[in-house]
């Protein structure tokens, strides 16, 4: 009789603990695919604000611009530009994981840095500006194709590729 009672008792406390376990392994997987389905939407914002940006439009030629520096209408609306281009970084590494050794928090940290780059080189350097977004955009497209490395269902489109509406580079 103590026999069954002991029997049924620890067999009701395995139940429980792997009933336990698996309800938690199963939450933390969850709460893990929606940080994931958190990050890659703002990933995606961020790739979006990236294709409508006029000021990382493809140049035909950077020899065009015919008076540049502080002051000049383009050059204030590129600078402008750039700057909400890292605000929009900003809100994509909110949105990411928050993890230390997170590769997309790497690769956002390093988008932030080259649009200061630009913004630091263009304010000491304003001749150069249309040289300097070049570069930017440049290093923008290669810090794209990092995190479409980590998430390959990421849109291909580059920086300026929807600018004037139109798809000139990849798919959405």
């Amino acid at each position: 009789m103590w026999i069954n009672v002991i029997t049924d008792v620890l067999g009701g406390l395995l139940v429980a603990i792997v009933a336990g376990v698996t309800t938690w392994l199963l939450g933390r997987h969850t709460y893990r695919r929606e940080l994931e389905k958190k990050e890659i939407g703002g990933l995606r914002r961020l790739i979006g604000d990236l294709a409508r940006k006029r000021a990382l439009v493809e140049p035909q030629s950077l020899s065009r611009v015919e008076s540049a520096g502080p002051g000049h209408r383009d050059f204030d609306a590129v600078s402008a530009s750039v700057f909400n281009v890292r605000n929009a970084v900003d809100e994509a590494r909110l949105a990411a994981r928050d993890e230390d050794s997170s590769e997309v928090h790497h690769i956002l940290d390093q988008m932030s840095l080259h649009c200061n780059d630009y913004l630091h080189g263009s304010r000491h350097d304003p001749e150069n500006y249309p040289s300097q977004i070049h570069v930017l955009r440049v290093s923008l497209i290669r810090e794209l194709g990092l995190l479409r490395k980590v998430h390959q269902e990421l849109p291909d489109d580059e920086p300026g590729s929807k600018a004037y509406g139109a798809a000139k580079h990849g798919s959405s």
